[in-house]
């Protein structure tokens, strides 16, 4: 009955996706990356690319720490998490804190949180997302300086996000 389910979800999102005004799919909470929601929503958006392929970007919002909890041992890693994050296009990491709440602040609820895009399918690694970070941001992002880099993302416009895109 489950994968019954699963397969009618999966069916119906994908017709869903179909019009050329959407632009792709976003995974939101609970937690997506919550070890026994990722086989899933591995196979969803494996179904996605093979139906869209780069067509349709797919985001992924998560309070997880990209360095932290989903490349390094953690609680989050599972035999899925390598594989689901190289189909995500866009990484939005972090937990939200009401505390640096910014309504003014594109795709993202506070600023520490970060949007990390990747390029053809390649898995982030801690030195590419330094490097991101620094081209972006003029710094560093990690959880060790999101206080030095509170200025920076606040200022984020959606254009810059847009840039990233390409």
């Amino acid at each position: 009955v489950r994968c019954t389910i699963i397969e009618a979800t999966t069916e119906q999102l994908l017709r869903l996706l179909e019009p050329s005004y959407i632009r792709g799919l976003t995974l939101i909470g609970g937690e997506p990356m919550e070890p026994e929601n990722q086989p899933v929503l591995l196979e969803l958006v494996q179904a996605v690319r093979k139906a869209y392929g780069a067509e349709k970007d797919i985001w992924c919002y998560t309070g997880c720490v990209l360095e932290t909890d989903l490349l390094t041992d953690s609680p989050y890693r599972c035999d899925a998490t390598d594989a689901l994050l190289r189909e995500i296009d866009v990484l939005v990491d972090g937990p939200f804190v009401e505390e640096q709440k910014s309504l003014q602040l594109a795709f993202r609820g506070s600023a520490n949180q970060r949007i990390l895009r990747k390029k053809n399918g390649e898995l982030w690694t801690p030195r590419e997302i330094e490097a991101y970070s620094e081209r972006r941001y003029g710094r560093m992002l990690c959880t060790s300086c999101i206080k030095a880099a509170e200025k920076a993302l606040k200022e984020a416009t959606a254009s810059e996000i847009n840039s990233a895109k390409e």
